[in-house]
C-alpha cells in the first residue's frame, strides 16, 4: 500500500484563470487514490467552480487565499505587498507539513522565492 501525498495547488496564479486548475484538481480527487489536493485561492470563486464539477470531497479541500501575484509583476515586491497571496499560502502549507508538494502555473519568480 502506498502512502498518500498531499499537493498544495496554487489555483489563482495562471494567466489563463483558475478553471483548468479546478477541473484538474477535481479529476485527481476522483482518479488518484493516493493523492489529496489542497486547492489554494479565492474560496468563493473556487467553491463556485467546484460546484460544477464531480469530485471526491474527502480528497479535495479549498484553502482560502485572498490575494494573487500577477504573471508580469516583479515577484519580490509583489510577495512583500501581498502576504495572503495564493502562492505564499500554498508554500506555507508545505512548510507547515500540511502538504508535501506545491504546484503552480503562476509567476515563476514568485514560486522560487
Amino acid at each position: 500500500m502506498s502512502a498518500s501525498i498531499t499537493v498544495a495547488l496554487d489555483a489563482m496564479g495562471s494567466d489563463s484563470g483558475c478553471v483548468a486548475a479546478v477541473q484538474g484538481a477535481a479529476r485527481v480527487s476522483r482518479e488518484e487514490e493516493h493523492m489529496e489536493v489542497l486547492l489554494v485561492g479565492d474560496e468563493p470563486t473556487l467553491s463556485r467552480l467546484l460546484a460544477e464539477e464531480r469530485y471526491d470531497a474527502s480528497r479535495l479541500a479549498v484553502v482560502h487565499a485572498g490575494e494573487v501575484v500577477g504573471m508580469t509583476e516583479k515577484p519580490g515586491p509583489a510577495l512583500d505587498e501581498r502576504p495572503d497571496a495564493s502562492i505564499l499560502r500554498a508554500a506555507g502549507l508545505v512548510a507547515e507539513g500540511e502538504a508535501q508538494a506545491l504546484v503552480s502555473a503562476g509567476n515563476t519568480g514568485a514560486v522560487i522565492l
